[in-house]
């Protein structure tokens, strides 16, 4: 949210004398367009029962991101596999994030996605502010608009 704030130009359409802007109207309609999207979608696919999580989510590139979680908590390895061989080709941003999920709350991974929500959200606002050095007011808000409840980012 930082970055809303670093031009003056854009310092100037946030701050008048305590009074709502428009542009504040739209970050508030954005951010509840984005979290409800999500999670709506999050308790419409009730990732907290284990049948969901075996069948559904924990399937491919997040059965990865998991162990690769997992596997880093426990042993400090980061590791989706049984031998705990490194994996070279894994970040290690989204399993320590996971990792302190796991620490606080247990190994429950639909918290983690709960989580997911709330980041995605952040995101949505990242590029309207990003757009918003660059392109009107409305340009900028419709573009976070269709990023907020894009289909194929909305599950992810």
């Amino acid at each position: 949210m930082s970055l809303l704030f670093q031009s003056s130009s854009i310092k100037n359409i946030f701050v008048r004398g305590g009074q709502i802007t428009n542009t504040h109207k739209k970050i508030l309609f954005l951010i509840i367009i984005a979290l409800t999207c999500r999670i709506g979608f999050f308790i419409a696919v009730q990732p907290w029962k284990q049948e969901v999580w075996q069948k559904v989510i924990n399937i491919s590139d997040q059965k990865h991101l998991h162990d690769l979680s997992v596997n880093l908590l426990k042993t400090g390895v980061l590791s989706d596999d049984p031998e705990l061989k490194p994996n070279p080709y894994r970040t290690p941003g989204y399993p320590l994030f996971a990792g302190l999920i796991y620490t606080a709350v247990g190994e429950k991974p639909w918290v983690v996605l709960f989580f997911q929500c709330f980041l995605d959200t952040v995101t949505c606002l990242m590029i309207f502010s990003i757009l918003l050095q660059y392109f009107s007011l409305n340009v900028s808000f419709w573009t976070a608009i269709l990023y907020a409840i894009d289909p194929g980012i909305v599950p992810h």
